[in-house]
């Protein structure tokens, strides 16, 4: 059975690890590429606990986000992913109540976004009501939104925003709603 390290440990580990790679005849690229590597799986292993957005933080994404949600430009384009990227895990369940209210009104008005589907896709990741469960042909079962007829896992669009990575509906065996 493998021991887990304890943070200190695993700390003290990489500290030689650094030394040792330090010492040794491997280019800058690989050095960089190996300590890239080393300092995700402490992130792994020991994930920083996330804090709320500070009121300021609060106030200034959601008067950016409605400056940006009707503008055709590749600002507002790109936007709603570093919204999710960045912001996601920090948002309340409120924030994101309130960001996904403000969009519907922003439709109701405007009858659109500047980009329409990427936004319709940020909006159906923040509305955690209409979030739900999809068993897949893999039998492993993903957290999942729909949009504009899509279905995506929640995990890789937060991850990997500007990537369209959909769910194909054959691979989906069961959609189970949340209650």
């Amino acid at each position: 059975m493998e021991k887990k390290l304890t943070k200190k440990e695993y700390k003290k580990w990489l500290e030689y690890d650094m030394e040792e790679l330090d010492k040794s005849n491997i280019t800058s690229i690989a050095k960089e590429h190996i300590t890239a590597i080393l300092y995700d799986r402490i992130e792994e292993l020991y994930p920083l606990k996330t804090k709320e957005l500070s009121n300021f933080e609060w106030e200034t994404l959601w008067a950016s986000m409605r400056y940006f949600c009707n503008r055709k430009t590749i600002a507002s384009a790109t936007f709603p992913a570093d919204v999710i990227e960045n912001y996601y895990h920090r948002l309340t369940s409120q924030q994101k109540e309130q960001i996904v209210e403000d969009l519907d009104r922003e439709i109701q008005y405007n009858n659109s976004f500047g980009d329409n589907e990427i936004w319709q896709k940020f909006k159906a990741a923040l509305d955690e009501e209409k979030h739900f469960q999809v068993e897949l042909i893999d039998n492993n079962i993903y957290t999942a939104f729909e949009s504009l007829g899509v279905i995506y896992t929640l995990e890789s669009y937060i991850n990997q925003p500007m990537r369209e990575i959909f769910i194909p509906q054959k691979n989906i065996i069961k959609r189970i709603i949340n209650e």
